[in-house]
């Protein structure tokens, strides 16, 4: 799946974004997903972010996800930091090729 994300996002956007992409993953068998996140401001404060989280918990676990997202956006990398400490297949990548090369393999 590729996802285009754009505007301004409140915490309810980006689950609803998340849940409609479980909900198209589960529909279509696909369990691997491309968010491009370049032109999307959020409006969300780290405590949320983390709660956020939380609440994906369950399909950050079973979907791939390479976001695109600006290399200057400090909570990005808060969110890899989780990712990672979590163990989800989740990475952020600041070009869609390097996103795309991550994502792909073993197709």
């Amino acid at each position: 799946m590729h996802i285009t994300a754009c505007g301004l996002a409140e915490p309810e956007d980006i689950l609803a974004m998340y849940n409609k992409i479980m909900q198209l993953s589960q529909r279509y068998d696909c369990h691997r997903a491309l968010i491009d996140m370049r032109e999307m401001v959020k409006n969300v404060d780290d405590n949320r972010l983390l709660a956020m989280m939380d609440q994906l918990d369950s399909l950050l676990r079973r979907i791939r996800v390479a976001r695109v997202v600006n290399a200057g956006d400090q909570q990005q990398g808060l969110v890899q930091s989780i990712a990672d400490s979590r163990n989800y297949p989740l990475k952020n990548f600041s070009s869609q090729d390097q996103a795309l090369a991550w994502l792909l393999p073993g197709l």
